[in-house]
C-alpha cells in the first residue's frame, strides 16, 4: 500500500487525482494540503464521503510513514516551496503543477539527488500527450518545419502551457541549428486542453492533435507516477521515462 500526500486537493485536477487515489486499491490517501480549505475533511473537499483525513495548511513536521509519496497540483509559487521541503524529508514527489523554470528544475534534481529520492515534474500526465510527444520526435526529423497550437480555458494562467513549451524546447533540440519553435496560445471559454503540432513540407502536411476533455484524462498517469517513483532517484520531467525506466 502506498500512501499518498495530495496538496492541491480542492483544486480542479486535484480532485480528479485525489478521488482516483482513493478508489485504487494499491494506495491511500494519509495526508491532504489545500488553500483555503485547512481543517476541512479531504473527502467533503473532493465531493466524497468524509474519509478522515484533514487538510493541513503545511507538511508534517515528522517524517510520514515510510512508502509515502508526495503529490503536487497546487501553483509554482507554492511548489517551489514544499516540493524541496517533501525531498528533503524522504518523500518521493510527483509534481504536475507548471510553470517551473530551469532553475525550479535544476532545485528540484538537487534536492531529490541529495535525499535518494526521485522526482516526477510532468506538464501534462495524459497518455495521449506523452504519445503526441513521441510521434513528433519522429516525424520531425523528416518534417523539421514546426509550429504548435494550444488551446485551454480561460483559466489557465500560464503561456504557452507547460505541455506546448515542453514539447517546443524538445522539438528545437532536434531541429537543424536548433531553431526554435513556434508556439500560438489560445485561451478561451469553452475550451479543456487541446494541442495541434503542425508540420509541413512543400505540397504537404501532417498534423498531430490530441484532445482533453475531462481532467480525468490525467488520473492514469498520476497514479502510474505514483507507483513507480518510489524507484527512481533524481529528475524525470517526461511520463514514457516512468513507463520505461522503472
Amino acid at each position: 500500500m502506498v500512501g499518498v500526500i495530495l496538496a492541491g486537493v480542492s483544486g480542479r485536477t486535484g480532485r480528479e487525482v485525489g478521488r482516483a487515489v482513493v478508489a485504487a486499491p494499491d494506495l491511500r490517501l494519509v495526508g491532504a494540503l489545500g488553500h483555503g480549505s485547512v481543517g476541512r475533511d479531504a473527502g467533503e473537499a473532493m465531493g466524497m464521503a468524509p474519509l478522515g483525513v484533514p487538510i493541513a495548511a503545511t507538511l508534517p513536521a515528522f517524517p510520514p510513514p515510510e512508502g509515502t509519496v508526495y503529490v503536487d497540483f497546487t501553483r509554482a509559487d507554492a511548489a517551489r516551496a514544499n516540493v524541496p521541503t517533501a525531498l528533503a524529508m524522504g518523500l518521493p514527489a510527483v509534481v504536475g503543477t507548471t510553470g517551473f523554470d530551469a532553475r525550479d528544475l535544476e532545485a528540484f534534481e538537487s534536492a531529490a539527488r541529495a535525499a535518494g529520492v526521485g522526482v516526477c515534474v510532468i506538464a501534462n500526465f495524459a497518455l495521449g500527450a506523452a504519445l503526441t510527444a513521441r510521434l513528433s520526435a519522429l516525424v520531425v526529423d523528416v518534417f523539421p518545419d514546426v509550429e504548435i497550437v494550444e488551446l485551454h480555458g480561460s483559466h489557465k494562467r500560464d503561456r504557452p502551457s507547460g505541455t506546448a513549451a515542453a514539447l517546443a524546447a524538445d522539438l528545437a533540440g532536434r531541429r537543424p541549428g536548433g531553431r526554435e519553435v513556434p508556439v500560438h496560445s489560445v485561451r478561451l471559454p469553452g475550451l479543456v486542453a487541446h494541442q495541434e503540432v503542425l508540420f509541413g513540407r512543400p505540397g504537404e502536411l501532417i498534423t498531430l492533435r490530441h484532445d482533453v476533455f475531462s481532467r480525468e484524462a490525467y488520473t492514469q498517469g498520476v497514479l502510474l507516477a505514483i507507483r513507480r517513483v518510489g524507484r527512481l532517484r533524481g529528475l524525470v520531467t517526461r511520463l514514457e521515462e516512468v513507463w520505461e525506466g522503472a
